[in-house]
């Protein structure tokens, strides 16, 4: 079984509209079960932000133990030559809202676990990648929307981050801990800069349904090519 998780419910209309799906809620949030192309798989809307993300990844986690864990959505697109429409996987993501600096930590250091960076599956990102197209590069989040240039520049410059979210940062620690595979795939929504609140509403859609069609066709390959999934 796969996970996903979604933080808005414009982001997960795509899959509820194409799939039929059985429909819950547990602890407060929704979730539901449904099938892509023979993969079962539980889709969790867990709302915007890196506590209502870790909230809902836990209990996803926790209640239908999925084997892999992936945060799908739309994102603001900070690396360079990045443009609206064009996926990307993340290699690793990174909280960039975290700072113990004064303690003599680096910037985005996760204590308890110790971490900076935290990995995605590297075989099944690959097969993502060689599937869709989809570029390949960091993915920071933090709570708060990032439209301000100056903002912008810090997050790619400092952590050499592509794509800034809310989510997924805070889903890569809670799979980390729970011992699953993660996976971070994103489809640019806006430029995180100063357009930014004008182009999240107007192309998060499309952004959305790309997002859709990515993850089936992924999905569709992994099981073609025998992948515990």
């Amino acid at each position: 079984m796969i996970g996903l998780l979604i933080a808005l419910e414009s982001e997960a209309e795509p899959f509820l509209q194409r799939y039929p799906a059985e429909k819950t809620t547990i602890g407060g949030r929704a979730f539901a079960r449904l099938e892509i192309d023979g993969t079962p798989v539980v889709l969790a809307i867990c709302g915007v932000g890196k506590v209502n993300a870790a909230y809902t990844a836990s209990l996803l986690l926790s209640r239908f133990d999925p084997s892999v864990l992936i945060s799908v959505g739309v994102s603001g697109g900070i690396g360079e030559g990045l443009r609206i429409g064009d996926l990307v996987a993340a290699d690793r993501c990174v909280q960039h809202d975290v700072d113990t600096s004064p303690l003599g930590d680096p910037k985005g250091f996760v204590s308890t676990v110790n971490k900076v960076y935290f990995d995605t599956d590297e075989k099944l990102r690959d097969l993502f990648v060689k599937t869709t197209g989809a570029k390949v590069g960091v993915a920071a989040s933090g709570e708060q929307f990032v439209a301000s240039p100056e903002k912008k520049k810090f997050v790619s410059d400092f952590f050499h981050a592509v794509v800034c979210d809310m989510e997924s940062g805070a889903a890569a620690q809670c799979a980390l801990i729970a011992g699953k595979k993660f996976l971070c795939f994103r489809t640019v929504s806006d430029l995180a800069d100063g357009s930014a609140p004008a182009d999240f509403p107007t192309f998060v859609k499309e952004a959305s349904e790309k997002a859709c069609d990515a993850v089936a066709a992924f999905l569709r390959e992994a099981k073609r090519q025998g992948y515990l999934l």
